[in-house]
């Protein structure tokens, strides 16, 4: 299993993680037409974001997503644009040394959209991931970064901003501090509900 790739939302000049939502109104591929397909191991939902908030409002920036060969081939679009083919610096071992090379992406993207984005709910952000916190699996919660940011939006606009770094590192404190527990293999179910909640990005807002 692989870490998945978050969205992204810019926010007061800094580039943060999506690192949970609690409403709705965030773009989804099928409500504009599109199959998104896994093009990565980091990406089995088949796509990802790069949001952000500007002048108090939400909007997409760029969409990455993977598609088909038939909608690639006639051209799929989104908000009038054409999903375009791109390349990446990458580098491969050739004759044991690493060499520069130009690949091209399995996904397609469009970037430049500034999209409104008509989200009501809250989206937690995460900023300096705790590395020694790393699983290979599914999208990493807030608990797991440094700066933690919680912003609330009626249908796009922004409402309340919290900051909520202090309550997370409280959290992991706390988690941290717990007794131990005797080792035992987990049941079936208890791994069914691991991967449910580590594939989701999902939480419950407290009464703000």
């Amino acid at each position: 299993m692989t870490a998945q790739v978050p969205d992204i939302v810019n926010f007061r000049g800094q580039q943060y993680a999506l690192a949970g939502i609690d409403g709705v109104g965030l773009f989804k591929p099928e409500d504009h037409g599109l199959v998104a397909q896994a093009f990565s191991t980091a990406c089995w939902r088949g796509f990802h974001c790069e949001y952000s908030v500007h002048d108090e409002a939400l909007f997409l920036e760029q969409l990455n997503i993977g598609l088909s060969e038939e909608d690639s081939a006639k051209g799929a679009q989104v908000f009038g644009r054409v999903l375009e083919s791109y390349t990446y610096d990458a580098r491969k071992l050739e004759k044991g040394a690493w060499v520069p090379v130009t690949q091209l992406a399995h996904d397609k993207r469009v970037r430049n959209l500034h999209q409104p984005v008509r989200f009501s709910g809250g989206l937690l952000l995460g900023g300096e991931f705790i590395r020694e916190m790393y699983v290979h699996m599914g999208f990493h919660p807030a608990h797991k970064f440094r700066i933690v940011h919680e912003l609330i939006f009626e249908e796009g606009r922004l409402q309340k901003a919290f900051y909520c770094s202090t309550e997370m590192a409280n959290f992991r404190e706390a988690m941290a501090s717990r007794p131990g527990q005797p080792e035992r293999r987990p049941s079936k179910q208890e791994i069914e509900e691991w991967v449910q909640r580590t594939f989701s990005l999902d939480y419950e807002r407290g009464d703000a």
